[in-house]
């Protein structure tokens, strides 16, 4: 004979010894009895406990030896006094009491909540003789519910705390699965706000029932897109004020639980700055093609005739002074709203408006480089040359420094062969030498081994000075173009105004030279302009950097 619990039992293991069938079922479910997670005991009619598993010990703290054949009561907080005799009295009626959430006291005085369960306990000739309680600890579930709802008030407060509408719709879908409408389950308070509507009269409703546009401006087929594929998507919806002026509005939705989650975001400050700044692109480019047409008008006045020279640097006063004040202003403006956005909108901006708002930007840092080239182009023609002998080794050298101090990232290896001195203006060759070894560096910055060189020779009473390059090179059939004012035969891979080279023929032009180019495409290319010789010239040595 063993014992288990408080249940007595006879058991053989190996199912020897003459053990009838009755006592081997009674052993095995008294082993099932011993190793469940459950708490089960049996008690009288009368309340009095007759069997404690160990799991019934692990959660209440009492052994089978000190509960046995004390009442049931124990368990019981004192405001649930009646609960036990309610149960027994049920018993007593033969009915059953189902799963039910309750809460007993352990042998330490703590309360630990359970979910019980109580049947009738029948004789061998069928009359009820006590009661058997299956009960589960709720601890863990209790727990794990109150963190949910801890963590779904939080969620409810900062949604609800959002500036921006939220809304969280439900598929409604027909027999062939086909998604027909879509129902409102969530709005916040900036939801209701934008509609204008009580949470009675949205939730529950479908959107197209109560926005029938929602279709023919295209949310519902993307926000059934998004709920069929599971991408996440924005759409951006015009919207208009209470006086008439437009707007827009930015939705971004994603899958959620229960279908679909979208919040909208009031973008009407980003598209009226937007429009602006368009309105303000689009004079300035109408401006810089007149004054441009006028420079060109001006240019081929000067290269016909010396004839009305004088009318035509008033002209060229009057452009450089229209440049000066009529183009900057636009671009003051534009920097302006764009600092607005910037330092006030930046958080209404996405990633795509912060980046073209950066393409703004630089387009006003290009402008206005374009704006001081065009200025130098312009006073090129009405500076006085002050022509003299001048050294063209130390000229080249101290131009190649200052464009190898602002390259440090880069290795050029420079080759300075013969230079012949010259008769000319100094400051204005020098930007020559700027704008040529400029371009040099520029176009050999894809050439892992980029390389630059420069000399001259004498030919006749000129000096003929060179400066070639490995870099991309060009067609020769656009070679005609390379010295007018904005042309560029490269793209946006490579920076520029398209100036630089008109400016070189201009300057060389002034001294009586000339200017010429040649290349290949991915193989370099030359360029050459020409000066009078000094009289009493001097060269100097090669010089490898």
């Amino acid at each position: 004979m063993g014992e288990t619990s408080g249940l007595t039992v006879t058991q053989d293991p190996a199912g020897r010894g003459g053990v009838n069938a009755d006592d081997r079922a009674a052993a095995l479910l008294a082993a099932i009895v011993a190793s469940s997670d459950d708490v089960i005991l049996s008690k009288t009619l009368e309340g009095s406990i007759t069997s404690w598993n160990p799991a019934a010990e692990r959660l209440y703290g009492y052994s089978a030896a000190e509960i046995a054949g004390k009442s049931a009561s124990v368990l019981f907080p004192a405001d649930r006094a009646g609960e036990l005799l309610e149960m027994l009295e049920r018993i007593r009626r033969g009915e059953r009491v189902e799963h039910y959430e309750t809460v007993r006291v352990r042998k330490d005085g703590g309360l630990v909540p359970v979910s019980v369960s109580v049947s009738p306990i029948f004789d061998s000739a069928g009359t009820i003789v006590g009661a058997s309680s299956i009960a589960r600890d709720l601890t863990a579930q209790k727990g794990a519910a109150a963190v949910l709802a801890a963590s779904e008030e939080r969620f409810r407060c900062d949604v609800e705390c959002l500036l921006d509408p939220l809304f969280i719709f439900k598929p409604i879908r027909d027999a062939a699965g086909r998604i027909t409408e879509l129902e409102f389950r969530y709005l916040n308070e900036a939801g209701l706000a934008l509609y204008g509507m009580s949470r009675e009269e949205v939730i529950g409703k479908g959107q197209l029932e109560l926005f029938p546009s929602a279709r023919d401006a295209g949310i519902f087929d993307a926000y059934v897109q998004c709920i069929e594929t599971g991408t996440p998507g924005r759409f951006e919806v015009p919207s208009f004020d209470e006086n008439g002026v437009e707007g827009a509005f930015e939705l971004a939705f994603f899958p959620g639980d229960e279908g679909i989650v979208v919040t909208a975001r009031d973008v009407s400050a980003v598209v009226h700055a937007q429009a602006e700044v368009r309105s303000l692109n689009a004079e300035l480019e109408q401006r810089v093609v007149a004054r441009t047409e006028e420079l060109e008008r001006s240019n081929r006045d000067l290269e016909v005739a010396n004839e009305g020279l004088g009318a035509s640097n008033r002209e060229l006063e009057a452009f450089s002074y229209s440049v000066s004040h009529d183009l900057r202003a636009p671009l003051r403006a534009i920097h302006g709203y764009s600092d607005i956005l910037v330092t006030e909108h930046a958080g209404q901006l996405d990633s795509d408006g912060t980046a073209l708002l950066g393409r703004v930007q630089a387009n006003v840092e290009k402008m206005s480089k374009l704006i001081e080239d065009l200025l130098t182009f312009s006073r090129i023609g009405r500076q006085d040359l002050r022509v003299g002998p001048t050294a063209m080794g130390p000229l080249v050298r101290s131009v190649l420094a200052e464009l190898e101090e602002i390259e440090l990232d880069r290795s050029v290896a420079t080759t300075v062969g013969v230079l012949v001195d010259a008769a000319c203006d100094r400051d204005s060759i020098r930007q020559v030498w700027v704008n040529l070894l400029a371009n040099a560096f520029k176009f050999t910055s894809s050439r892992p081994g980029a390389e630059v060189w420069v000399d001259s020779e004498v030919v006749g009473d000129e000096v003929v000075y060179r400066v070639r390059d490995n870099g991309v090179g060009f067609d020769m059939a656009y070679a005609g173009k390379l010295f007018g004012v904005f042309q560029r035969l490269h793209g946006v891979e490579f920076p520029g105004t398209g100036i630089g080279l008109a400016i070189v023929k201009r300057i060389v032009a002034r001294h009586g030279g000339r200017v010429d180019a040649s290349g290949e495409i991915d193989r370099g290319a030359c360029f050459t302009f020409t000066l009078p010789i000094h009289p009493h010239h001097t060269t100097e040595d090669s010089h490898v950097s």
